[in-house]
């Protein structure tokens, strides 16, 4: 049983028509095993309610809440039983994303979480009466708070998590899977993989198999015999979970601009996908002590409309008021700044359907260009990419299988096919005399940068790692590409490689996410970054000398979306996440000028005369949900 709390209380907004055993919704007539669980108090209306986990006895449902969104997080406890809410742990100076992933330990007594308190990933322990906060990691996890999750033993005496080493110069670093003794306070390392980072890790309720993602596959490892095993499904994920017999696995999964939740069998077969419907979004289950019920945070998908400001005179006007976008960069300018290219989703029957569609900002008329299938990664810059004269641009055109760079005549809107090689195609980009195109191919697990020559017609695959990658950029003189790279523990760094061939230069080696390359000269770079116990800053100096780049921040608010100004004196940016004032800062004098009040994801024409946003004003509020599984995991065949 769960301790009495003595923290200070405070009465949650709850549905009370809510019959723990026969649930009931307003969802949707077929959606009647689902509802609203815990949703947001007036207090809390700037941050969201998230990543929750269900007690033993199922009474309470831990989770994190946001000071605004998902940032400056601490732990609260919800009590079904009586509707209060209780705040277990209080911010920190250092903390960014604070306290997240919180797991109750089997008695109840105790919830385990990870923080980046004190500027640094680690786990901690804390009663549930909210006394005895204790650090149980002597050094940094090599993770990001939100990749540090872990699971207690079944008797509740270890905790299970992943540790190892970063990886230098794009190299793969190094984890696996530990165990720390809350008694005596001894670490036995698990497993002894080599060049594997594996994470996430959960231990089954009878203590036998633990399962942890790789390369957002799900393995079990048997303790007993220490063999591995993969489970073989259709959908890749994060977060494995454990139901309580042992049967199935909860997840989630990213797709897109969304979060998904799915549970699969152990033995795999077709994961099936779970949650409020196609208007919502959902992730991290926990479940409860039965195994028939889910509880995850969601929420509505945000439909937005998309506002067009002059920068000349402040005048504006709203191309579509029902945009849902794909990823961070969901549009692109011509160059002369009259048509803006942007992709919009819809899902019809749990599919995702996207269009590219073209908006004349003069005449406000909007036009479809065709269905696309874009990547799942925000980080892709997915747009179609402009010629100079404003009358074409490349786009990826395909299915989900197979797809090609093809060049599109705005006038008539027919298109050139230009590659042949077999795969995925990402993202392109074109380099300053426009006779080269970078783009990515996605083929398999794998992921390269590939050269179409547009006077020979020739293309060349110019890296070969396999590494996921996004955000190409051509230098002024054409001869490197600057882009991100996802290795191994520091996650996003900032690489560049020779158009001439070569292995890949590591521009940045922060252990965190780094964003937004872009080039000042041939010999200077730029970027985003996000330090250790800081919001995302802005970097740019010397190629090669990283130590002596100048570092420009948003004081209190993450610095995103930036743009130079074309004399480079200048930098536009958006002021804090995932909505914020859009900014102007002069590099030399620090003066900075708010342009526009708030905005979401700010796309700048190339001649910086007009700019497109998302009008963030209707906000999707993030709670709990609960739901009915029974009719799944009760099922006499597995699937």
């Amino acid at each position: 049983m769960c301790k009495r709390f003595h923290v200070v209380q405070i009465w949650v907004v709850l549905v009370f028509a809510i019959n723990w055993i026969g649930l009931k919704i307003a969802v949707g007539a077929e959606e009647s095993r689902i509802a609203e669980w815990v949703t947001l108090l007036p207090d809390h209306e700037s941050g969201w309610y998230h990543h929750p986990d269900l007690s033993p006895d199922d009474r309470y449902t831990a989770m994190s809440i946001g000071a605004r969104d998902f940032d400056r997080n601490t732990i609260w406890i919800h009590d079904s039983e009586t509707g209060k809410l209780t705040q277990l742990t209080t911010p920190e100076s250092k903390m960014i994303w604070g306290d997240v992933m919180v797991r109750w330990s089997p008695n109840g007594e105790l919830l385990g979480f990870a923080s980046d308190r004190g500027g640094e990933s680690h786990l901690y322990t804390i009663s549930a009466d909210g006394s005895s906060l204790q650090k149980i990691t002597s050094k940094p996890l090599p993770f990001l708070a939100w990749d540090c999750r872990f699971s207690f033993s079944p008797d509740g005496r270890k905790i299970l998590y992943s540790d190892g080493e970063d990886g230098e110069d794009g190299e793969d670093g190094e984890t696996n899977l530990y165990t720390f003794d809350l008694v005596d306070k001894r670490i036995e390392q698990i497993t002894n993989f080599s060049g594997r980072v594996i994470s996430a890790p959960d231990w089954s309720s009878d203590g036998k198999f633990i399962v942890y993602q790789l390369d957002e596959k799900f393995y079990i490892w048997d303790l007993e015999r220490q063999v591995e095993s993969l489970v073989d499904t259709d959908r890749t994920g994060s977060f494995p979970t454990w139901s309580p017999d042992g049967q199935w696995i909860g997840f989630q999964r990213r797709e897109y601009s969304y979060w998904r939740t799915y549970l699969v069998s152990r033995s795999g077969g077709p994961a099936i996908m779970v949650g409020p419907g196609d208007a919502y979004h959902s992730q991290v289950p926990s479940w409860s002590s039965d195994g028939n019920h889910l509880v995850y945070h969601g929420g509505k998908r945000e439909v937005l409309p998309v506002v067009v400001r002059s920068l000349a005179d402040g005048s504006e006007q709203v191309l579509t008021d029902s945009l849902n976008h794909v990823g961070w960069f969901w549009g692109s300018w011509s160059p002369n700044s009259q048509l803006l290219t942007f992709m919009n989703t819809d899902f019809q029957n749990g599919i995702q359907v996207t269009e590219l569609m073209m908006g004349d900002i003069d005449t406000g008329t909007i036009v479809t260009i065709d269905r696309v299938y874009p990547q799942p990664s925000s980080a892709l810059r997915q747009m179609p990419v402009w010629f100079a004269n404003s009358e074409r641009f490349l786009m990826v055109k395909g299915d989900s299988t197979n797809s090609e760079i093809v060049a599109v005549d705005v006038g008539d809107l027919t298109s050139q096919t230009l590659t042949t090689v077999q795969g995925i195609k990402c993202e392109a980009v074109l380099s300053p005399d426009e006779e080269l195109i970078a783009f990515l191919v996605k083929s398999g697990k794998g992921m390269d940068i590939w050269l179409f020559d547009r006077v020979t017609e020739e293309e060349m695959q110019l890296t070969f790692n396999e590494r996921e990658k996004a955000q190409l950029r051509f230098s002024p003189n054409g001869e490197q590409i600057a882009f991100v790279q996802n290795n191994p523990i520091t996650k996003n760094d900032i690489m560049v490689v020779s158009v001439d061939g070569g292995a890949p230069i590591q521009i940045s080696k922060d252990t965190e996410w780094e964003l937004d390359p872009d080039w000042i000269d041939n010999d200077y770079i730029s970027y985003t970054m996000h330090p250790v116990g800081s919001t995302r800053v802005f970097a740019h100096g010397s190629l090669e000398d990283e130590p002596t780049r100048d570092v420009i921040s948003s004081p209190g608010a993450h610095l995103v979306m930036p743009y130079w100004s074309l004399d480079r004196n200048h930098l536009f940016y958006q002021a804090g996440w995932p909505q914020g004032p859009f900014m102007l800062r002069d590099i030399k004098t620090g003066k900075k000028e708010e342009l526009i009040s708030i905005v979401q994801q700010p796309i700048l024409s190339s001649d910086q005369s007009r700019v497109a946003y998302i009008d963030p004003k209707v906000r999707s509020l993030q709670f709990l949900w609960r739901e009915n599984v029974e009719h799944i995991v009760r099922t006499t065949k597995l699937p």
